[in-house]
């Protein structure tokens, strides 16, 4: 199965990016596998240190 870089960090538990500001330049049609929004996924995860968000 082919799984997409934001699969692979869910699996991982957000473990790479933990103690790091990231942000997310993301588009509605931005999901994972279940077809939940990028942006809620980072926004719920617990290594959520978000700098910003930018979307259309």
């Amino acid at each position: 199965m082919l799984k997409t870089g934001l699969d692979v960090l869910q699996s991982q538990n957000f473990a790479p990016l933990a103690g790091k500001r990231i942000g997310l330049m993301t588009n509605p049609s931005a999901v994972d596998a279940d077809l939940n929004s990028t942006y809620q996924i980072f926004r719920g995860c617990a290594a959520d240190q978000s700098g910003g968000v930018v979307q259309p």
